[in-house]
């Protein structure tokens, strides 16, 4: 059995198929015009359709807002491991702890640049949030966008090297 309705112009289809209690991936399709939802009745599909309609702030937009923000937090990590890799991430940290527990304050200043740098994009990252947050459509939370590349110019470009070089 196969149920349809009209596609919705706003369509979360794993709303849709938490609405039925099924997994979208198996059972829901659409060709430009209909929604197809395989293994319900016409009477299932038109009572949750009547629900999703009727709550689209939480079958559609902040499933929305929640997506957007996750792409572009992983937007960011990215951006960010791009330039300095977890394993060199974590070797600044153990030479911030050795710096700070020895008084090596120069070799402090030199990886709080880093830090600091990474605060700036992450604040970015946070104002998106926000942003996307502050939309009430669709079509606003979709215009949100980030620009990360004034960041390029602003990355101290540190080393290990050059933190291992000073020994204040």
């Amino acid at each position: 059995m196969t149920a349809n309705v009209p596609l919705p112009t706003y369509m979360n289809g794993s709303s849709i198929a938490g609405l039925l209690g099924i997994s979208p991936a198996h059972t829901l399709s659409t060709d430009g015009e209909t929604l197809f939802v395989v293994g319900v009745t016409q009477s299932e599909l038109d009572d949750a359709m009547v629900i999703y309609y009727a709550d689209q702030e939480t079958y559609y937009i902040e499933p929305l807002r929640e997506g957007r923000k996750a792409a572009f937090s992983a937007q960011v990590y990215s951006f960010i491991s791009d330039r300095y890799s977890v394993q060199t991430q974590q070797m600044f940290q153990a030479l911030l702890t050795e710096a700070s527990i020895t008084g090596l304050t120069n070799r402090m200043t030199y990886i709080q640049q880093l830090l600091d740098w990474v605060k700036t994009v992450v604040s970015a990252n946070i104002a998106t949030d926000d942003a996307i947050d502050a939309a009430a459509t669709p079509e606003q939370i979709e215009a949100v966008s980030i620009d990360l590349s004034p960041f390029e110019a602003t990355n101290p470009n540190i080393t290990v090297k050059g933190a291992l070089a000073i020994v204040d």
